[in-house]
């Protein structure tokens, strides 16, 4: 994902996800600045509201774009009180049992 995202990101800013599997934030920021110049990373452990408030103060024209699993952007979505919406969407609305 690092190196897919890494030509449209200047500033990376990372939280650790609450799972026992999550890659230590030091290792996956060296992944990212291995790309070279012109990236700045900043970490933030823990620290959702801290990352949250930074990430929306420095949005550009009000937008910011989140990633993550889904468990850490749900996370996320709650903090910013956001309404729960379904995975996906379908034309027609249909009330059959199977």
């Amino acid at each position: 994902m690092v190196a897919m995202l890494r030509p449209y990101v200047g500033t990376w800013r990372l939280i650790t996800p609450e799972s026992e599997r999550a890659l230590p934030l030091e290792i996956l920021k060296k992944e990212i600045l291995i790309s070279g110049t012109g990236i700045s990373v900043e970490c933030y452990g823990d620290d959702y509201e801290r990352c949250l408030r930074d990430v929306f103060a420095a949005a550009e024209q009000g937008v910011a774009y989140v990633t993550g699993s889904m468990y850490m952007v749900g996370r996320l979505r709650n903090m910013l009180s956001l309404p729960e919406r379904p995975l996906w969407k379908t034309g027609k609305q249909t009330n059959d049992v199977l």
